[in-house]
C-alpha cells in the first residue's frame, strides 16, 4: 500500500512537470507566433499605404498636394522595414527568411519605380487624361434606353 501510494505521487509530479513543461512551450510558440503576426500585418499596412499614397499623389489636382504625399513615403518605408526587421528577429524558419527577404525587396523595387518613374509623373501634371471629358458610352442594346 505505501509503495503504490510513493508510486502514484511520483507519477503525479512527474505529470505537473510534463503539464508546466508543456504550457511554457505552447506559451512560447503563442507569443512567437502574436510576434509574427502583428510584423506582417504591420508590413502589409504599410505596403497599402504606400499605394494610397501613390494613388493619392497622382489623382491629386495641385502639385503641392501630390509633393505632400510623396514626401510621406520615408515614413511609410522606415514602418515597413521596421516590421520586416522585428518579423526576423523574432525568429524564422529556413522557408521564412528567404520570403521575408522577397517581399522586401520587392517593397524596394516599388520604392524605385516610385522615385524614378510614378513620383515624377505625378508632380508633372501633365497627363492627358486629366484633360479629357467623360462621354456616354454607346447603347449596345437593340431596345432605347428607358427614360424616366
Amino acid at each position: 500500500m505505501a509503495v503504490a501510494a510513493v508510486v502514484a505521487a511520483l507519477v503525479g509530479i512527474l505529470g505537473l512537470q510534463a503539464l508546466s513543461r508543456s504550457a511554457g512551450t505552447t506559451h512560447a510558440m503563442r507569443e512567437v507566433n502574436i510576434h509574427s503576426l502583428t510584423a506582417t500585418a504591420d508590413m502589409r499596412f504599410a505596403l497599402s499605404d504606400l499605394r494610397i499614397a501613390a494613388r493619392s499623389a497622382a489623382l491629386a489636382p495641385a502639385r503641392e498636394k501630390t509633393q505632400e504625399y510623396l514626401d510621406g513615403i520615408p515614413e511609410i518605408t522606415k514602418r515597413f522595414e521596421n516590421a520586416a526587421r522585428s518579423y526576423k528577429a523574432g525568429g524564422v524558419t529556413a522557408g521564412q527568411g528567404p520570403l521575408v527577404d522577397e517581399a522586401a525587396a520587392a517593397y524596394a523595387d516599388y520604392i524605385r519605380l516610385m522615385g524614378t518613374t510614378l513620383g515624377p509623373l505625378a508632380l508633372a501634371k501633365d497627363t492627358p487624361a486629366t484633360s479629357l471629358r467623360a462621354t456616354p458610352l454607346p447603347c449596345r442594346s437593340s431596345r432605347p434606353p428607358r427614360r424616366t
